[in-house]
């Protein structure tokens, strides 16, 4: 079963939110487990999803929906899955935040674009406003919260506009490069993750379901294994080691690229 299907069925409140992209009709984040659901795709939410006067952005308006689904479910366990559609193509961001990075002095040998950094602070205000939400409630000492990114930058798109740099990192999204996998990676729950400390032991985000089910003590099931490995022991001292030295990727697609595999 999905992570969203063990801890349902260990009594958790499951809410999805944001882009789900996976399989098509009868595949949705409803029908893998998740008891709320929402999808929502492209920077601006219309009226009619939104119940507002006016298209709403989609950065805001999802963080509203995690903190009423971080309220609803305070006093029970509970899984969020938060999935933005910033900092995706096609870019924009509201006049407000255009006009200040327009203002602001250019970096050489970086894009720079207004519309990419106005995008990425409204990403920022909602992992605030997420953050923000779980201390109000009380919850910090018991919620482990974890940013994640599911690929690196777009360097350029299929007809060569620039619109970031992920360097030092070599390429980008799409290709097996570390510009194409090397992604932010953040954990915060105080009392188990010493602040402010780095891991440099290279892990893959197919850890993060048997991390969350080994926090959550739920029974890691036999017959129907996961792909990833527990990164607990890693969480409570950087310095330690978990049990594995290879890590796998595959490319299937053509899509910024050609079908490739890696092996580290």
């Amino acid at each position: 079963g999905s992570l969203s299907e063990r801890l349902g069925a260990a009594g958790y409140a499951t809410g999805s939110f944001g882009k789900w992209h996976l399989g098509g009709e009868g595949f949705g984040p409803a029908a893998q487990g998740w008891k709320t659901a929402l999808e929502v795709q492209k920077h601006e939410v219309p009226p009619e999803v939104s119940g507002s006067d006016g298209p709403r952005r989609t950065a805001e308006f999802l963080t509203e929906k995690a903190v009423a689904f971080l309220e609803d479910h305070r006093d029970e366990p509970f899984l969020l899955q938060l999935s933005h559609y910033a900092v995706h193509l096609p870019l924009s961001t509201t006049p407000e935040l255009l006009e200040k990075y327009r203002n602001k002095e250019k970096v050489a040998g970086f894009p720079c674009l207004p519309e990419y950094a106005g995008l990425l602070e409204e990403l920022d205000a909602s992992v605030g406003g997420i953050v923000a939400a779980v201390d109000r409630l009380g919850l910090a000492e018991k919620t482990m919260i974890v940013f994640v990114s599911d690929n690196g930058g777009l360097v350029h798109d299929q007809g060569g506009k620039v619109y970031t740099s992920n360097v030092p990192l070599r390429s980008e999204k799409g290709t097996l490069y570390e510009g194409g996998i090397r992604v932010p990676a953040i954990v915060r729950m105080p009392g188990l993750v010493p602040a402010g400390t780095v891991c440099e032991v290279p892990v893959v985000t197919t850890d993060l379901p048997a991390t969350i089910l080994d926090l959550a003590g739920a029974p890691l099931d036999g017959h129907d294994p996961l792909d990833g490995t527990s990164l607990m022991p890693l969480l409570r001292d950087p310095k330690e080691a978990i049990a594995r030295d290879t890590l796998f990727w595959h490319l299937p697609h053509y899509h910024h690229s050609t079908p490739a595999s890696a092996i580290r």
